[in-house]
């Protein structure tokens, strides 16, 4: 057998055993009943009386073990032995008892008791209960009568109670599978939604980066005009590297500048460039020292010192 017939048989065995223990107090209350109502009718015969409590008190003992014991245990091979049990006592008590009404009884509850699950064990106890009862009760010369009509009663109550479970299992089935096909809808949806989500996420972030880009873009090109403009009538200062150098350490790592000078009619320093924020973005800046009529003309290492100090107040702000 391979794993998968394995798998639906071991699953059957297991949905049989736990239907069972779930009737099993109705069934042992049925059960009951017809006992009582056995009792009843040897009631004053205080011998017969006292031999059918014996008989019957360790059956009824023998069949909770089966319940809650050896059914778990066993699974449907229990049913076996349950059945011999039941039948041979079951033959001895009415013998006993002499044939009352309410023995007959066992056929219609057997036939209504055994789940069909499995259609198997239902139909060879209730055949195996009736064959037996029937035959012992005529070789007894018990009117035909009873045995014919509790007998028939016996297979419309079977008949009655596996329309009943297949009506009640295909409508099981169909719930199953609209679970399933909402299940699957559900999950079909909540990946829908996932993926929109991470795309809305990610449209937002390029439509953000986007609008950073186009704000350093019209910065940027706006500082590269200051810087453009001063570079153009004089001299470029290209070592730039240079006065990176004598910065700060985060002058390596976040700044990259362009640097101009002129000196006429007044001093002009210039420097613009972009500068890396601590959040991981970028901005454009431009810084402009240039003299006054106090002093026309500024020193270049006067100029770059001032111009040093705006960029390192910019770079401790951002």
């Amino acid at each position: 057998m391979d794993a998968p017939a394995a798998t639906d048989s071991s699953s059957h065995a297991a949905r049989y055993v736990e239907v069972n223990q779930r009737l099993s107090k109705i069934n042992g209350a049925g059960a009951g009943l017809i006992t009582g109502l056995t009792i009843a009718a040897v009631w004053g015969e205080w011998k017969v009386l006292a031999l059918v409590t014996a008989i019957q008190l360790p059956v009824i003992a023998f069949n909770t073990w089966v319940n809650l014991s050896d059914l778990p245990r066993r699974g449907r091979a229990a049913e076996v032995s349950r059945a011999v049990v039941n039948l041979s006592t079951g033959v001895i008590t009415n013998h006993v008892a002499g044939w009352p009404t309410p023995v007959w009884l066992w056929l219609p509850f057997v036939a209504l008791a055994f789940d069909h699950l499995d259609r198997r064990v239902a139909t060879w106890a209730l055949v195996g209960i009736c064959l037996v009862q029937d035959t012992a009760a005529l070789l007894e010369g018990v009117p035909w009568i009873f045995p014919v009509s509790f007998t028939a009663f016996a297979v419309f109550c079977s008949g009655v109670s596996r329309f009943r479970f297949l009506a009640m299992r295909d409508m099981l089935r169909e719930s199953d599978e609209q679970r399933a096909e909402l299940h699957a809808m559900h999950t079909s949806l909540h990946e829908a939604h996932e993926q929109l989500t991470a795309t809305t996420k990610a449209r937002d972030h390029a439509e953000q980066e986007l609008r950073q880009a186009q704000k350093l873009e019209a910065v940027g090109r706006l500082a590269a005009g200051v810087a453009h403009e001063i570079n153009t009538p004089v001299q470029f200062v290209s070592d730039s590297v240079e006065f990176l150098r004598t910065g700060t350490s985060d002058w390596l790592d976040r700044v990259a500048l362009k640097t101009g000078t002129m000196e006429t009619p007044r001093s002009v320093c210039g420097i613009a460039g972009y500068l890396r924020k601590k959040d991981g973005g970028w901005m454009a800046f431009a810084v402009i020292v240039n003299g006054g009529p106090a002093m026309p003309r500024v020193p270049l290492f006067r100029a770059m010192g001032a111009a040093r100090g705006d960029i390192e107040k910019i770079l401790e702000r951002y």
